[in-house]
């Protein structure tokens, strides 16, 4: 009877061992940063992995929010009103922001951290991209506007304008092609804008269905180039960027505004303010959902550190304001 026994004793010793085993998190959430004496959300966050920064569009507090990347604590605030998109033009050694309440385009100087440059917008804007490779201007979209406007930032002035479908939301540039990729949410397209100094022209528009209301995107530059378009209604499609033909989909959270690509990682991560990230392996030629990773309701403003991989996230809860860094 023992020796009967035996055999089936050890294998479910071994299936209790197995099962036990929790597989590893996706993201370990580290201690939330406070940004003290601040208050509102927050647009796009950037980090300048050169200066070792965290910069935070913070607009319900009216500046730019500067975070060290190597003491984790706040460097400065800069006073600029309702900031809701900022970008680096490393050429120029500086930080673009546009503010959406004030309509106002700004120049920061990245040293100094200090505005020597600003104009007014004909309206709010919410994102913007720098021109890619060799293209000197900068591209904004008006919320819920019909328009991009191809800003000459040394010259402080729009020096054309690009009619779109209503409701342009993120931009993207591939430097290769000198192209712009513009989500727009009144016709689930994305239209390509052919970009240069002087003749900026609309080159295409693609469907992304099933990704209704796109609102996010993001560039895998690597091969064959794959453009990642997040809908509100929790899918996400992949595009080739050379044509616009559909190569993927997958289910993520809902209501995702601002998505990031981690290309040594292969990995795409996709945060809602319903306190769900949603993480994707895009490794080969595929997109597949790993999980959701719990965060905090309306910490959906991202940004991927390229040195450690880490996910930064910021939101407000219980009248402050945070940053908080998630390790892979």
């Amino acid at each position: 009877m023992n020796r009967l026994c035996h055999p089936l004793a050890l294998t479910l010793l071994l299936a209790s061992a197995l099962g036990g085993h929790a597989a590893a998190p996706l993201l370990q959430p580290q201690p939330p940063v406070e940004i003290r004496d601040s208050r509102g959300g927050f647009g796009t966050l950037l980090v300048d992995d050169q200066k070792r920064r965290l910069l935070l569009a913070h607009t319900g507090n009216g500046t730019l929010d500067v975070l060290d990347l190597h003491t984790e604590k706040l460097v400065k605030q800069i006073k600029i009103g309702a900031a809701t998109g900022v970008i680096l033009d490393a050429t120029k050694n500086r930080y673009y922001v546009v503010t959406g309440r004030e309509k106002k385009f700004f120049a920061i100087d990245r040293d100094k951290l200090e505005v020597i440059g600003e104009f007014t917008l004909p309206g709010a804007s919410e994102t913007l991209t720098l021109g890619p490779s060799g293209v000197n201007r900068v591209f904004a979209s008006p919320a819920g506007g019909t328009e991009v406007w191809v800003i000459d930032a040394v010259a402080k002035m729009i020096a054309s304008t690009l009619p779109v479908p209503a409701g342009p939301t993120a931009l993207v540039a591939e430097d290769d092609t000198s192209r712009i990729y513009v989500s727009v949410t009144s016709d689930d397209s994305v239209q390509v804008i052919s970009a240069a100094d002087h003749n900026s022209t609309i080159g295409g528009s693609w469907p992304v269905a099933p990704a209704k209301k796109p609102s996010a995107l993001a560039l895998d530059p690597r091969g064959g180039r794959r453009l990642f378009v997040a809908g509100l209604n929790g899918q996400l499609v992949v595009l080739k960027a050379g044509n616009g033909q559909k190569i993927g989909t997958a289910e993520i959270a809902t209501g995702v505004t601002q998505i990031a690509f981690d290309a040594v990682k292969d990995r795409l991560y996709c945060p809602s303010s319903s306190g769900k990230l949603t993480v994707l392996d895009t490794s080969g030629n595929s997109v597949r959902p790993l999980g959701d990773v719990t965060t905090v309701r309306g910490a959906k403003s991202i940004a991927i550190d390229p040195k450690t991989h880490a996910v930064w996230l910021a939101y407000t809860e219980g009248g402050k304001s945070y940053a908080r860094k998630f390790v892979p």
